[in-house]
Order: structure tokens, then sequence, then C-alpha cells
């Protein structure tokens, strides 16, 4: 259900009571029926505004370790699950999770986990099974609201031969959802298995029937594809692409590239195999900057550290390692020499340049307390100095509402040129919005660039009635462990100015539905500002419901020379 404006700040006094009460993150969405990244997002936005001291957020590794400590005790002396979540007034979901870390920190076996399963979860799993339930109507029937609580269940069910219809050992169903959930078809997977494509769709509707992947999460991975596959043509209009692509996904990722090729499509599309966590090219890998020394454009790539957007305190997944492994990686593989600025924690998307010296930034996303906490505001403004070569920081205050990220700068305002800035707004003061973009007008129109010029100013209206998760979504998603779940109603952070400058095109979301109108308003003011590009715009509401834009999933690689030779 969307919540009203009045609704939403019920809900936000809620959080804050609950909040001075101590309450952690996961016994507030219980308590008031969210789920836990809502109330992450408000606590960050309640500490912003003054209401909550920012002390409060730090509970959370406090609350965190505590809790691991207590499970972990509980488990070594053989709590069931059920005891263990009933005991610390936590979920079993979030149970289950905890126990996972303490695994995968070395501090419980899985011999010790299986010692404190729940023979009485177990029992009704089985029971469940036996009578032909999927794995969705089982978890609605034990009120299990994420899918790898169940799945670790029947893991080891299915380890001790107590079911025998999950996850079948047969590589040929394994590979096939695997294949299903990145988007593939019953004709290109017998392709790639060399298989009846007939077989093929018997074995699709056994894996749906059974419950190992669902018709929704297949139609959402097929519709996010094509929307990353628009944006990556868009581009190869006017520039030449690289495409990440993990193992699984090459053959079909060439495949794409060679029919752009056989399209006529004038830049080249480059597929390179690379193994990462999630699909946000712009903040996770490299910043590249350049330098015109002996009248030569030199090309350099930075490393920053990359935590999931807050690691442990509001972070958005669990496991980061791959995607922070990426930047060095690409920078390798391309040649490019990098200079590593971990442990300093940044994302692409949380800053702007206008290669002039000056850099736009959010205050709520790079001083937030999952980023760089022991740093002063000032540190911060030396470390981009240093690496980005600027001379002038402008902290915008605020990002687009309820943005998960923090509230990152490319998503509220960018530059359109030095001296000249494009700003997401809305006229609806009764939208939650509307405080923060009047807070960053404000600002910006008090401020002046670091060669000393006023800046330009032009508004970009947001879409016109506010991108919300539906229920046919919220069925289609398929979530990772530790993230958490969203809810029905759910207001995503929709904003026209997460566009792509390519060296001809301006390549802009488009939400369709209800904004068709405000997607061609926000076109033509586009059109207005860049006479001289060409206005692209794609549908990109399968990619906003991932969390991000096009902006997100890009990153520019200047012209230059890559490496001083010896």
């Amino acid at each position: 259900m969307i919540r009203s404006y009045k609704e939403e700040q019920e809900l936000k006094e809620k959080i804050l009571e609950l909040r001075k009460k101590n309450y952690p993150y996961d016994k507030i969405a219980m308590e008031l029926g969210t789920n836990e990244s809502r109330v992450k997002l408000i606590i960050g936005l309640l500490v912003e505004e003054g209401k909550l001291d920012s002390l409060a957020t730090n509970l959370y590794k406090k609350e965190t370790e505590e809790k691991l400590k207590q499970i972990l005790s509980m488990a070594k002396a053989k709590r069931n699950v059920s005891e263990i979540s009933s005991s610390l007034g936590i979920s079993v979901d979030r149970t289950y999770l905890y126990v996972d870390r303490l695994v995968e920190e070395g501090r419980l076996s899985i011999a010790e986990v299986y010692q404190c399963a729940d023979e009485e979860i177990e029992k009704r799993v089985i029971e469940l099974r036996k009578a032909g339930l999927g794995q969705r109507e089982i978890m609605k029937e034990m009120k299990i609201t994420k899918q790898d609580t169940l799945r670790r269940i029947l893991d080891k069910l299915f380890s001790e031969g107590k079911i025998d219809s999950y996850k079948k050992v047969d590589k040929t169903k394994k590979r096939i959802v695997e294949l299903l959930k990145y988007g593939y078809n019953a004709e290109e997977i017998s392709r790639q298995l060399v298989k009846d494509e007939q077989n093929i769709r018997s074995l699709m509707a056994e894996l749906i029937r059974d419950g190992v992947v669902t018709q929704d999460e297949i139609t959402q991975a097929r519709e996010a594809k094509k929307a990353f596959a628009a944006v990556i043509e868009a581009i190869a209009r006017s520039e030449a692409v690289f495409l990440a692509a993990r193992k699984e996904d090459v053959a079909e990722a060439t495949n794409f590239a060679n029919e752009l090729k056989r399209k006529q499509i004038p830049y080249p599309v480059t597929v390179f195999e690379a193994k990462t966590d999630d699909a946000w090219a712009r903040d996770i890998g490299p910043t590249f900057v350049v330098s015109d020394k002996a009248n030569e454009r030199m090309v350099r790539a930075v490393n920053w550290e990359f935590n999931a957007w807050g690691g442990e305190v509001d972070g958005l997944y669990a496991s980061w390692k791959l995607d922070n492994a990426f930047a060095k990686a690409f920078s390798a593989w391309q040649g490019y020499e990098c200079y590593d600025a971990a442990p300093f924690v940044l994302e692409g998307g949380s800053i702007h340049s206008d290669g002039e010296g000056t850099v736009l930034v959010t205050a709520s996303c790079l001083l937030s307390k999952g980023r760089n906490p022991e740093l002063s505001k000032k540190q911060i403004e030396e470390k981009l100095k240093s690496y980005l070569g600027a001379e002038k920081i402008l902290w915008l205050p605020r990002g687009i509402y309820l943005d998960e990220t923090n509230e990152h700068v490319d998503n509220v305002c960018a530059f359109l040129k030095p001296g000249e800035v494009v700003l997401a707004w809305t006229d609806n003061e009764d939208d939650p919005q509307y405080v923060l973009s009047k807070a960053c007008l404000d600002y910006l129109e008090s401020e002046c660039d670091a060669k000393g010029r006023k800046l330009v100013v032009h508004k970009l209206p947001i879409p016109d009635i506010p991108i919300c998760v539906t229920k046919e979504e919220l069925e289609g998603y398929c979530f990772e462990e530790g993230e958490d779940v969203r809810e029905e109603g759910e207001r995503l952070a929709a904003s026209y100015v997460n566009f792509y400058f390519s060296n001809g095109a301006v390549v802009m979301p488009a939400f369709g539905g209800e904004n068709k109108e405000s997607d061609v308003r926000a076109q033509e003011i586009m059109k207005k500002l860049c006479p001289e590009r060409e206005i692209i715009a794609v549908d990109a509401r399968d990619i906003l419901t991932g969390g991000g834009n096009i902006h997100c999933i890009t990153q520019q690689i200047p012209a230059g020379r890559k490496r001083v030779e010896e």
C-alpha cells in the first residue's frame, strides 16, 4: 500500500520513539510491520534532521556483536533456532542470518549449526513439502519472510535425505535455474546446453512447480536485461563500450555485442569476464582522472574502498568482497595505473565533477556513519582534493528522498558544463522531496565554483507520480542473504537527473505508465539544455526497482594515454 505524506510522517515519529528507547533496527521493523531497510533509511533521515543523536546509529555495531556472542553461546549449548529467536526477541529469519555470519567468521561450524536445528520447524517443512507445496507457499504457511531462510532449512533436509525434490543435484536443472535468473529463454537455454528445447521447457515447468524458481523471477530478469541492453546500445551510438559480464553471462553478452555489430551500431562493445556481487559499475568501478603534462593527456584510475553503501551500519547487502576488488581488476585488465585510496570509502555515484576543479557531493552521503566516521568533514575534503585534483568541494545538504545510498549526488544534481547544474525538483510542497530539493537550491544559489563563477541552476522535475514497488514486482525480487526485503507500496528514488552523457547523447531514464507526460517534459527540458546532443530515453523502471538507474550502471573513461612508458 502506498503511504501518504501524513502516514510517512507518522511512521517517522513511531520509529523515532522506539529508537530513543534503544530498540534495534530489526525489532523496530517487527514492531511497526515494515522492513529493516526502510527503518535504517528513516533513522538516517532523523539523524540528519537533528531529531536523533548520531551516536544512536553507532549502537547498531554494538547490538550486532552482542547478539552474535549471545547466539554463539546458545548455539554451542545446542539451543534450537526457535529458542534462540524467542530468547533474543528477533525473528527466525534474522537468527539464521546471524548464524550464517558466525559460520563465515569461523566461530561456528556447520556441524554445530545442524546440532541447533529446530526439529519442529523441520518437521513442518517436510510435511508441507510432501503435500506438494512450493517454496513460496511454504513461506506463506510458516510466516517466513526471507526465501534464504527456507532454503537453508531445505539444504539441510536434502543433505540428510529427508526430502528429495529440492534443488535436484541434476546438473542440467541447476544450470537451467542459473540461466533463467539471468534472463535466458527456453530457446537460448537449449542452445547453451545443446539439449532439445521441448525437454528444456518440461524441466522449466518442473522447476517452477517445485518453487525452485518463479515465473515472476524469470520475467523480471528478462525485463531488467532488456533495459541494460537498451542503455548499452544507446551509448554505443557515439562511443566504445566495455561490458562486464559474469562467467555464466559471457556467451550471451558476446552474442549481443555481435548483434549490435551486425546492426551497424558505430562503436564496438567489448565483453570481458568479471567477478562482481552486483551490477553498479559507477559505484564499484574506478574513477578516472586526467592530467595534461608536456602537452600529453594522461589518464589514471582511482580505486576507492567499497562497502555496499554503508558497511555494517546501513550497508545494502552482506557480502561485497567481489565488488570491492572490481576497480583494481578492471584497471589492471585495461592497463591503467591505479591510485589506491583505500581504506577511504567512496562510491562513484557520490561525486560529480565539472572537470575544472569543482566537485559536487551530498553531506547526507559522505558524512554518513557507514562511510568514513573516523574522518572530519575537512579531512574528507582533503582526500577528495588529493585524489581528484579538486580545488573546491560543494556540499549539497540532501539528495533524493528514500535514496538507499544515503542520497547519492548523481541522483539529485549534475553538472551540464562548468558553472551550470541541473537539479531534481518538485513544486509540490507536500512531497517530502520538496524540502530536500529546496535546501539544495538555497545552497547552490549561495555558492560559487572553483573559478569564482556563480552557479546557474536549472530545475529538472521528478516524475509527477511517485514510483512505488508493486505487488507483481515484489514477487519477482530475488534477495541475497543479508539483504532486507522491500514492501509493497515502497517509494523508489526516481529521478531524471540520473542520466549518462555519452560523446554525442544524453541517455536518460523514462518510467512510463502514469509518468508518460513527465517523461516527455524531462526530455524536452534536457533538449533545450543540451541542444548539441541527441536525447535518448530508455525505459529504466526495471533498473530502478533494483535500486539504481542509468548513471549508476555506467562509468565514463576519458580519452588519453594509459601509462607513462619507462
